[in-house]
């Protein structure tokens, strides 16, 4: 009899902890993806906006290093000209291109509006000039 309520007790046990794994599965998933994003070294773009004539992004570096800012500006700068930012695609066949290109770095997605940015790149995709300003 005892040994019955125990190897009752044991199976209910078993059948908790993989309902619990199950519905984690998903959250922790989630959790890594977001990680993994975090520090891809690629950076990103999460927010854009475009006022007449100017474009204002900003860039989060995720684990791309930062230490020298031309190099940097220069990466960033090219990933526009060739529209390769992971989280958006920048529509160039409707009105014009603009003139000027702001781009506020970050190291992370969590610094965006509790920090200042760590610097900012203005961008003349006419003449190619690139302008980093700490």
């Amino acid at each position: 009899m005892r040994l019955k309520k125990k190897k009752r007790m044991i199976t209910k046990l078993t059948l908790v902890l993989v309902i619990l794994v199950i519905l984690g599965f998903p959250r922790g998933n989630a959790y890594y993806e977001d990680w993994r994003r975090s520090y891809s070294g690629i950076p990103d773009v999460v927010s854009s906006r475009t006022k007449e004539e100017e474009c204002h992004l900003t860039i989060v570096a995720n684990g791309c290093s930062t230490a020298d800012r031309e190099a940097f500006a220069r990466r960033i700068t090219d990933m526009y000209e060739e529209n390769s930012f992971d989280s958006v695609r920048f529509s160039r066949d409707i009105g014009k291109y603009p003139d000027k290109v702001y781009m506020s770095v970050y190291l992370e997605k969590k610094d965006v509006g509790r920090t200042a940015p760590e610097f900012e790149v203005i961008y003349s995709p006419k003449s190619g000039e690139i302008d980093v300003k700490s």
